[in-house]
């Protein structure tokens, strides 16, 4: 699939191209965690949700590959933004349908605890504060062992797709195994740094704004 989008040939068309392998896997990734979002009273129709909740995926990819191009560059390597910016987000489409599986009973988990604040009148923000607590661990019952052991999967499978991509990077002429490690390795802890801080709280606030009890 990556050499497909590399081969396409010019910087729009690759773009496009990215854009519509990124806009599948999206849809997938709807289309598979929407059960448990029925189960909280958010519907097919719900643009308030759902237009965030894209938003905020879209920014989570664009900011990986503004990193990734950015560290890159830091590390000597060659790297044109679109064309770098067009391999991650092909790259993530592949990638973030299985660990949104995966992350089923951790999501479940989530907005079951959400539910719970959202019955106790908590606030947004406090509420957001919670789901950085251990408290969140103890939120249900079987979800607790599955989201956990579900979550080390995840990781597994991330850490494998990590080392391919940095292969992958490494393919193109001019590019060093260290530099392109390297600079993946920043690129991830700078994403993770990102979505920790600021995207996952705005999407948690989403989900509990969208909850219906």
């Amino acid at each position: 699939m990556l050499n497909d989008v590399n081969h396409s040939g010019g910087k729009s068309k690759l773009s496009q191209k990215a854009l519509k392998v990124w806009l599948f896997s999206t849809l997938v990734g709807t289309i598979v965690a929407w059960p448990v979002r029925r189960l909280y009273g958010i519907n097919w129709d719900d643009v308030g949700y759902y237009v965030p909740d894209l938003l905020i995926n879209d920014l989570s990819v664009l900011s990986g590959a503004a990193t990734l191009h950015l560290f890159l560059k830091l590390h000597k390597q060659q790297s044109d933004f679109w064309g770098t910016a067009s391999t991650y987000m092909v790259a993530a489409a592949a990638y973030t349908p299985l660990v949104n599986l995966m992350n089923l009973p951790n999501f479940l988990r989530r907005l079951e605890f959400e539910k719970l604040q959202l019955d106790e009148h908590v606030s947004g923000i406090t509420a957001v504060q919670n789901i950085f607590t251990p408290n969140l661990a103890h939120a249900t019952n079987w979800t607790g062992p599955v989201a956990d052991a579900t979550n080390n999967i995840s990781l597994a499978i991330s850490t494998f797709y990590v080392v391919v991509f940095a292969e992958f990077l490494f393919m193109k002429d001019g590019r060093t195994r260290l530099g392109v490690y390297s600079a993946l390795a920043c690129s991830v802890i700078s994403s993770l740094v990102i979505w920790t801080l600021l995207l996952s709280p705005l999407q948690y606030i989403n989900e509990y704004s969208s909850i219906h009890p």
